[in-house]
């Protein structure tokens, strides 16, 4: 999976590297989807029986981590489109984007179709 972290990201790990401003540790983290990339105005999913997925991660190794369990988003009850966008917010609702990456296989959902990462499926990679 193509992406990286955000801007704002970037921004929170220098200043606590060369500025000691405080970066505090997230209680949770969860997953978004988007249509478009997240970055050109690309806009998260806004459809009826769609919200965020609270996400958990495995300790990180070589600059890598993965979701350390399956990952569920609600089953669609509107068409939610072609996803070809993922990702991870520091709130379940508004809060800041901190990745974002492109999947390699974009799928289109329907009603009824529910979106699964299983264990391990997902990882990030700073390099």
């Amino acid at each position: 999976m193509n992406g990286g972290l955000t801007d704002y990201m970037k921004n929170k790990i220098m200043n606590l590297m060369f500025r000691n401003e405080p970066l505090e540790s997230l209680e949770n983290v969860y997953l978004g989807l988007f249509n478009k990339n997240p970055l050109e105005n690309g806009i998260e999913i806004d459809k009826s029986g769609y919200k965020r997925a609270l996400a958990k991660f495995c300790e990180a190794s070589s600059g890598i981590v993965s979701n350390e369990e399956d990952v569920l988003f609600e089953v669609a009850t509107q068409p939610w489109g072609e996803i070809r966008f993922i990702g991870v917010f520091d709130k379940e609702q508004d809060g800041n984007l901190i990745w974002y990456g492109e999947f390699e296989f974009p799928k289109n959902y329907d009603v009824s179709d529910q979106m699964k990462i299983p264990k391990g499926a997902f990882s990030m990679k700073i390099s």
